[in-house]
């Protein structure tokens, strides 16, 4: 079979490289189509046996043109509506330009108030697209959310060919609004499945659980626990991973690390406290200033010249969470997966957060209360959640007893999501596909 993958971000997405080395390896075709911009990196870091094609599909009529602003400024939100503006305003917040923040900023806001009466399907049927792609020796289609080239998308509907959605993240459902009713959808878990249908209104027979292809990478973590490896940092420490990636809130998410600093001073003295810097943070010199506190160790030896890390170094940074007393987050795929080591993974909710909850603008509030958080890692039952700065030192004192009095939280957040290993994925992707077509 021939497979043609619609992915983008491919510098950072290790597990899909993986999974398209999978594809291969049970003998079929695997097709790449990019953007021409985007080539040089997506062949940096492509297996061998992977074809690449430039999609080449847009176009810049006038008809194109009124319906792009149609859909910016009347397209269907999902019912998350707060997580698509956080990540709006996330993209702004990379604007160069105050000015032009500003304005952009002044334009959500207005869309934000506007009706909802352009969906995405009446966007592809009313855009056109060049034809000039090859698809035609395409068996099947897959495409990564977000999805990455409206027009290519338009083009692969309109030929009819099986087409799947693959939703890449646990967050893509509450904060993207490019899904249309006229795919199937893989999916991580039943939970997802169930955001798909409530937050996007994609029907439920349209959907299938596939698992998280990145997963398995914990996979391979839990098939090597128990094997000896070098101690990665000296005495017992805490680790700490940062989670935000929007610069006007990095200071913030580091105010936090200097409360954790100056508990875990007061509670343990002779612990440290390791922090793991936010990989796709372009800016890395907010952290330096951390270099400063006596008890903090920054773990920024894994990057590279750009976002992609090595499979060595996704294992290392598992091995660092199993030797940590416990791992703190504020709402960040890292604490999901590491509520599957040993390692009691600890949400951060405190409550002054709320004090900034009805500001319209980034707040570390909205961060934390992300949908995907709320739901898989703040309201569950059992979970482990630290809401009140005072609690902080008393927490450290109990970390002295060890891990298992706070096993239950790692297991109430596990239980929702399954590990596979990269050949399963792929092996049940296969199949998944050819049963939607």
């Amino acid at each position: 079979m021939k497979i043609g993958l619609v992915v983008h971000f491919f510098d950072f997405r290790n597990d899909v490289r993986i999974l398209l080395s999978e594809l291969i390896g049970l003998g079929h075709q695997v097709v790449v189509f990019h953007q021409a911009e985007d080539r040089e990196a997506i062949q940096l870091h492509a297996p061998a046996g992977v074809e690449f094609r430039e999609m080449r599909e847009k176009s810049k009529s006038a008809n194109n043109r009124i319906w792009e602003q149609l859909f910016f400024w009347l397209g269907k939100l999902p019912k998350s509506k707060r997580n698509f503006q956080l990540m709006e305003l996330f993209k702004i917040s990379l604007q160069p330009s105050m000015a032009v923040q500003k304005s952009a900023k002044a334009k959500l806001l207005r869309r934000m108030a506007l009706p909802e009466l352009v969906s995405y399907d009446a966007y592809l049927n009313g855009i056109d697209f060049a034809g000039k792609t090859e698809i035609e020796d395409i068996d099947r289609f897959v495409f990564f959310t977000d999805i990455y080239d409206g027009a290519f998308l338009a083009r692969v509907m309109q030929s009819g060919k099986p087409l799947n959605i693959y939703v890449y993240s646990w967050d893509h459902p509450c904060k993207h609004t490019r899904y249309t009713k006229r795919a199937n959808y893989l999916v991580w878990s039943e939970g997802m499945a169930t955001d798909l249908v409530e937050l996007q209104g994609i029907a439920r027979n349209r959907i299938r659980v596939l698992g998280a292809n990145q997963f398995g990478y914990i996979e391979r973590y839990q098939a090597q626990q128990g094997l000896p490896y070098p101690r990665p940092f000296e005495g017992r420490y805490v680790y700490f991973g940062c989670a935000i990636g929007i610069p006007g809130l990095v200071e913030r998410e580091l105010d936090v690390v200097r409360l954790l600093a100056k508990a875990l001073a007061k509670s343990c003295p002779d612990w440290s406290l390791v922090v793991r810097p936010y990989p796709v943070l372009k800016e890395w010199h907010h952290y330096e200033k951390l270099r400063e506190i006596g008890n903090i160790v920054l773990d920024d030896s894994f990057r590279s010249k750009d976002r992609s890390i090595g499979d060595a170094q996704i294992l290392d940074k598992f091995r660092a969470i199993e030797s940590a007393e416990a791992f703190f987050h504020l709402g960040t795929t890292l604490g999901l997966e590491a509520a599957h080591t040993p390692t009691p993974s600890f949400l951060i909710d405190l409550e002054y957060f709320a004090k900034e909850k009805n500001v319209n603008d980034l707040t570390i509030y909205h961060f934390v209360h992300q949908y995907q958080n709320d739901t898989y890692l703040n309201n569950v039952a059992g979970a482990n959640v630290v809401r009140k700065e005072a609690d902080l030192e008393g927490l450290f004192l109990e970390l002295r007893n060890g891990p298992a009095q706070f096993a239950e939280g790692n297991r109430a957040i596990t239980k929702a999501f399954v590990v596979k290993s990269f050949g399963q994925v792929a092996r049940d992707f296969v199949a998944a596909i050819e049963a939607n077509g």
